[in-house]
């Protein structure tokens, strides 16, 4: 009988404990070495200009456009990336978008020129992110993600949304050191 407890409390309790993981979809150019590089290039160790759309919560939103930078602080893979709604400088014109919970999940191409155009809706219970890599106006890669449960950026599976996106949204880093074309010694 004991035994019997035991196996049922177990299962349980690893049902509960996946309830809430994350779904997370690639989509774009995902993993193209050049997009890949061009990431890694224009983010090491510099500013990289990021927007962030839509506010889920009921916050002021300059106070949730932190919450989500913040999430963001130390994943970059070691890369020295330091995303920024302000950068002080960035290469060329690549930027990043973390759109939350969009009207469509595939934002598709007119996405990087006018990202708040794409409106935002009431997920319910379920926090959804897409964060996009572009050049311009043109989209390169994207992941999305969703959680359930996420009342506020302060909940912890806000975080770990964010976490969760990054760890797919960033490219790991070559170890090679890769020249700068700014850098003054490669002369």
């Amino acid at each position: 009988m004991a035994v019997r407890l035991l196996s049922i409390t177990v299962v349980a309790l690893l049902l509960t404990s996946c309830a809430n993981l994350p779904r997370i979809w690639l989509y774009g150019g995902y993993y193209e070495s050049a997009q890949t590089s061009a990431f890694r290039f224009s983010g090491a160790n510099r500013d990289f200009r990021t927007s962030v759309v839509g506010n889920p919560f009921a916050g002021p939103k300059a106070e949730f456009d932190r919450a989500v930078i913040a999430a963001m602080k130390g994943e970059d893979k070691g890369i020295g990336t330091n995303f920024t709604l302000t950068p002080r400088t960035n290469y060329k014109n690549y930027h990043i978008i973390m759109l939350f919970n969009p009207a469509n999940e595939n934002p598709g191409t007119g996405i990087c020129t006018s990202p708040r155009s794409h409106g935002q809706t009431d997920a319910g219970k379920q926090l959804v992110l897409v964060a996009l890599f572009c050049e311009g106006d043109h989209l390169l890669f994207g992941v999305g993600g969703s959680r359930a449960g996420v009342t506020s950026p302060s909940h912890p599976d806000f975080r770990t949304l964010v976490k969760d996106v990054m760890l797919y949204f960033v490219p790991q880093h070559s170890f090679i050191d890769e020249p700068r074309e700014d850098d003054n010694d490669n002369d």
